[in-house]
This record gives C-alpha cells, sequence and structure tokens, in this order.
C-alpha cells in the first residue's frame, strides 16, 4: 500500500489542476488601444481600417456652443497570436482554422467631469457620479484578425450628457476660454471565433470643454456663403468651424456672430 501512494496522489494533483491547464483565462491586455485617431478633412473624414492612423489627437475640443456630442475613434491592435503561432502546425492541419479573430462588439465608457462637479447640483452630482464610478455601454462593430490594427467610433460625450453641460458650462469662470478639462475613459470588449471575451486597456482620453472657441472669425458678413473646403468632418469637434458655417450647423446661432 505504501508503494501506491505517490501513484494516488500524482493522480490526485493531475485530477486538481486539470481544469486550470485546460480552461484558458481572459487576459486585460488582448486588445490593445494605442491612442485616438483624428478623423478630419485631410483624411476624408474617413479611418484606415487595417492600419495606423494617418494623425492622432492628443486630446479633443468640445465646443458646446456649436454640438452636444463628441465622438472619440479609439486605435487598437489585437496582440492575440495567431492559431499557428501557438501550436506550431501548418494551416493545412489545422482546425478550428483561426479562432483569434475578435470581434469587437461593446465599448465602457465612464467620464470624470473634474471642475464641473462645483457647479452641479444634488441630482446632477448624483448622475454625473454614476458617469464616473458606473459608467456607460456604447455599441460597435469591428472584426480584426490576430496582429492587426483596427480604429472603431464611440460615442463617449452623448447628447443627455452634452445638454447638462451646456447648461452649466457658462456657469463656470473660464468656461469660454480657454475652457474646463473633463477625461473620457474608454475599454473595448471583443470575442474570439471561439466565443471567448477579450478586452482592452482601460484608455484615458482627455478633453477641453468650452463655449465658442472653435468658432473662426472670417467677415463681419453674416450673409456671406461660406467656403465648402472648410467644412469640418464634425463640427464643434476638434476643429475650427467658420463663423459663416456656424450659423448653419451651431445650436447657439447667436454665438457665431457675438458681436452683431
Amino acid at each position: 500500500m505504501k508503494r501506491n501512494r505517490p501513484a494516488r496522489w500524482a493522480v490526485i494533483a493531475i485530477l486538481a489542476f486539470a481544469p486550470l491547464l485546460s480552461c484558458p483565462k481572459e487576459s486585460p491586455q488582448e486588445i490593445l488601444i494605442l491612442d485616438a485617431a483624428a478623423v478630419t478633412r485631410q483624411t476624408q473624414c474617413m479611418v484606415r481600417t487595417g492600419a495606423a492612423p494617418q494623425f492622432i489627437w492628443l486630446n479633443g475640443v468640445l465646443d458646446l456652443a456649436i454640438t452636444n456630442h463628441y465622438w472619440l475613434f479609439p486605435h487598437f491592435k489585437n496582440l492575440l497570436p495567431t492559431i499557428q503561432e501557438v501550436s506550431e502546425e501548418s494551416v493545412t492541419g489545422l482546425y478550428p482554422r483561426e479562432t483569434h479573430y475578435v470581434n469587437i462588439h461593446k465599448a465602457y465608457v465612464h467620464v470624470n467631469l473634474g471642475a464641473f462637479y462645483s457647479v452641479l447640483g444634488t441630482s446632477e452630482q448624483q448622475y454625473v457620479e454614476f458617469l464616473r464610478v458606473d459608467g456607460f455601454e456604447v455599441p460597435v462593430a469591428l472584426g480584426i484578425e490576430p496582429g492587426a490594427e483596427g480604429t472603431v467610433a464611440v460615442e463617449v460625450i452623448p447628447t443627455d450628457l452634452g445638454n447638462l453641460l451646456r447648461k452649466k458650462v457658462l456657469a463656470y469662470p473660464g468656461a469660454s476660454h480657454p475652457g474646463i478639462w473633463i477625461t473620457v475613459v474608454v475599454q473595448l470588449e471583443g470575442r474570439t471565433q471561439d466565443l471567448w471575451s477579450v478586452h482592452s486597456n482601460e484608455f484615458e482620453f482627455p478633453i477641453k470643454v468650452c463655449y465658442g472657441c472653435l468658432i473662426r472669425p472670417t467677415t463681419n458678413d453674416p450673409s456671406a456663403t461660406p467656403t465648402a473646403g472648410n467644412i469640418p468632418c464634425f463640427p464643434g469637434q476638434d476643429e475650427g468651424v467658420d463663423d459663416l458655417l456656424c450659423r448653419l450647423v451651431a445650436l447657439d446661432k447667436d454665438a457665431c456672430f457675438p458681436g452683431e
């Protein structure tokens, strides 16, 4: 009996560790958000799928005199290796073919309003605290193969939050110029072809919120025709808006020609 005891412990150890060996674990770094792609007139208002963006934003600008929402374009990379790299088998011998192709389907967003918190009422503070702690989900859609790069569109400032900020921005000193900094935090979620959930890192992106800071004075004649080549992809976001075009797209048209 004593001679069989080591074998018995070996069997117990195998049974105990078998679930750990057979079940893969989630890793928070299987998708890596690298930066924020700049979608501008220079890129013809499009993103380059499967490649690095032509330009990136280091921070954003949201002019609440013009718009009440903000789109962020996280550029990321699928860090999962191919099944062939993991198994070291030939392509013809692999089954299934490639399970590390990831479908990105969801973004988690948290918002820290910073200095805005001091001008909020009690109920508004509860809502803002919910955005900071619990956040909200945004549906996205992109498929990406192992080792490839991609970009998705995420509305990180939805219209209900933008409308709240519009009511409060002028109540805070310096809100118009130079503005107030807030921070959005984005994490992407995807699913492999064998239905394992994968997540990205948490990507923090600062946005300067202002009122009228992106309006560019070009003329003293409000009846002049705006130039078609100066129309930004997202008026009120990141790029300047000519005062003539501002009259056509702004939420607060009076802010386009403040001296009128």
